[in-house]
């Protein structure tokens, strides 16, 4: 994915952006299902960089990559969303959007997708968030640590959403989810801005970039900690190890929806239904391997570790009442709703949502 990122900065400063809906969508489909050579150049300059910073180390490398790119990121951000600020209109239905509830649309998909998205956005489930905490000094207070990750992870999600849905609702697009919102929709109405559009839209996949390389760095390096420490080996011999094996696994991804070679890289259950290794790797990490693992970590630091161990390390950075309802979620509030979620795969538990009311339309909008 950071390669058709990659690709798609490319494009935008040879080619410019396409001005219409049907040959983005023609551009996009061309390169996932016709031009494998063009992906694997992409991924491999994506690979390169990520195993260089991770090979630098977390001080050396992955440290001074975020000091760069994450103010970068957020600079970026905030200047499309006061940007964006101007289409008052439009802003106003994207505070609507992303914050007015629309109960008649809950449903236990929407609840497992939030509950996988943010184990995914919180890196949680997966060792990263486990080995930059082991990574910190003994000094640093892991409770403000984790406060401050989760609200500044927060925040910048809020203000992309806030700044995508602006300009969609200026230009007439419908919200959308995944590669046609980001690859599709939005070049489009970018070129419909001019020339300051082709800078929108460069500066947005930028960040796009940024935020996809410093997440990569994150999940390359749990495994290039545990070859080190298991197997003794050397950091650089750990990164090639660890990168050749992700290298492969995204040429087999990247493949999978190429034509001609994805059908054998594919499942299909039914006439109307295939699921590349694309969408099954996709589906399997989001929606059970993430949850199982953040419920083994909460079962095992809930119920396996002792309390009075947990408590010393944690109760006087919390406080005897925030601790308390901590160790309360992490032993009850976590594990059930984690159950629900895995039962909700089986389809033993379901919760549909519910038919639109058919009150007039003057009082829903009041």
């Amino acid at each position: 994915v950071i390669g058709w990122i990659f690709h798609n900065i490319y494009t935008t400063i040879v080619y410019g952006l396409p001005t219409d809906i049907p040959t983005a969508e023609n551009s996009f489909n061309m390169l996932v299902t016709q031009q494998p050579f063009t992906q694997l150049v992409w991924h491999t300059l994506a690979t390169a960089i990520v195993l260089f910073v991770v090979y630098k180390g977390i001080k050396s490398g992955i440290e001074k990559m975020n000091m760069i790119l994450m103010p970068a990121l957020i600079a970026i951000l905030l200047g499309l969303l006061f940007y964006s600020m101007f289409f008052s209109d439009a802003f106003t239905r994207s505070l609507e959007f992303m914050f007015y509830p629309n109960w008649d649309k809950l449903s236990s998909e929407g609840i497992v997708r939030a509950i996988g998205h943010a184990f995914f956005t919180l890196s949680i489930g997966m060792g990263a968030i486990l080995t930059y905490a082991a990574a910190l000094p003994k000094h640093v207070n892991i409770t403000k640590a984790a406060f401050f990750v989760t609200l500044l992870d927060t925040v910048i999600a809020l203000i992309a959403g806030l700044m995508i849905f602006a300009f969609l609702f200026q230009f007439g697009s419908e919200p959308a989810k995944g590669p046609g919102l980001v690859f599709q929709s939005l070049p489009v109405i970018f070129s419909q801005i001019g020339l300051p559009g082709t800078i929108i839209a460069l500066l947005f996949f930028l960040a796009l970039a940024f935020a996809g390389l410093t997440s990569a760095v994150s999940l390359v390096e749990p495994t290039v900690e545990y070859f080190s420490s298991r197997f003794n080996y050397s950091r650089i011999k750990a990164v090639i190890t660890s990168g050749a094996i992700y290298y492969l696994i995204g040429i087999l991804v990247l493949l999978s929806t190429t034509e001609g070679v994805g059908e054998y890289l594919s499942v299909t259950l039914n006439s109307s239904s295939s699921f590349t290794l694309f969408d099954m790797m996709e589906q399997l990490t989001d929606a059970i391997l993430l949850p199982v693992s953040g419920l083994a970590m909460a079962i095992f630091v809930g119920y396996v570790i002792s309390q009075e161990k947990v408590s010393n390390d944690l109760k006087e950075e919390m406080g005897t009442v925030i601790y308390k309802t901590w160790r309360f979620s992490v032993r009850v509030i976590a594990p059930a709703a984690l159950v629900f979620m895995l039962l909700n795969l089986t389809g033993i538990i379901e919760i549909k949502a519910q038919k639109a009311s058919q009150e007039p339309i003057e009082q829903k909008e009041r």
